[in-house]
């Protein structure tokens, strides 16, 4: 059977287009000196990355539902207070998406992260208008590694799933776009895949180290058509 002409991309948020390592490890190791003064390594929080807060916090913490509520809000005291100085766009991706739209792809973003930062940050940095698409973790009840957000993407869009690829950094994006029937592209500039479960997850098959490779990856799977 012959593939599908690929004519979309749902990219993710944090590590994919946004550089928010940073910010999160803090509000990570803040929430910790907070509750309980122990701060884990680098490697078991960046292994976390991409999964939905209140998970997280009930894997970190444990306690009642009043207890985990009262967690967040440590963590989003600190996330909120800091987010402006300390996002930015990774280094090509405003480039990357404007090609893309010049090339005619439809582009849809598919994040765990809360609609309210998720929009501030792509308005502050001017790149909510290249997006035809965006599903929050406010706009699902059921989140990644589940399939139902990129689903709902392409919903949105109306496209198929063997007509897209999704570019992420975690393992729960990739296994979010399996579950789909997209194609998963791992976004090799971030830190968090290096420290999540890939080896229990398996690698991904394509991987691009630099966004314009990423237009290189589409054009090959197209078959050389731009």
């Amino acid at each position: 059977m012959e593939e599908m002409k690929k004519k979309a991309v749902l990219f993710d948020f944090d590590g994919t287009i946004m550089d928010t390592n940073d910010l999160i490890n803090r509000s990570w190791r803040y929430t910790f000196e907070q509750i309980s003064g122990n701060v884990p390594s680098d490697e078991v929080i960046y292994s976390t990355y991409g999964e939905i807060l209140e998970d997280t916090m009930r894997d970190f913490f444990g306690g009642t539902d009043e207890d985990i509520q009262k967690h967040i809000e440590i963590y989003r005291s600190y996330h909120k207070k800091h987010f402006d100085e300390d996002i930015h766009l990774f280094p090509g991706i405003k480039e990357l998406l404007s090609d893309l739209k010049d090339r005619g792809y439809t582009v849809a973003l598919v994040t765990s992260r809360l609609a309210q930062t998720t929009y501030k940050g792509l308005d502050d940095f001017g790149i909510r208008e290249m997006f035809d698409a965006l599903v929050t973790a406010d706009d699902t009840d059921i989140h990644k590694p589940q399939p139902e957000p990129a689903l709902a993407a392409l919903r949105k869009i109306g496209m198929k799933p063997g007509e897209a690829v999704m570019l992420g950094d975690t393992w729960m994006d990739m296994e979010c776009a399996r579950r789909a029937g997209v194609t998963p592209v791992l976004a090799g500039w971030s830190e968090a895949y290096k420290y999540s479960k890939e080896k229990v997850m398996g690698k991904p098959e394509y991987t691009v180290h630099k966004p314009a490779e990423f237009l290189d990856l589409l054009d090959k799977l197209n078959g050389g058509e731009n």
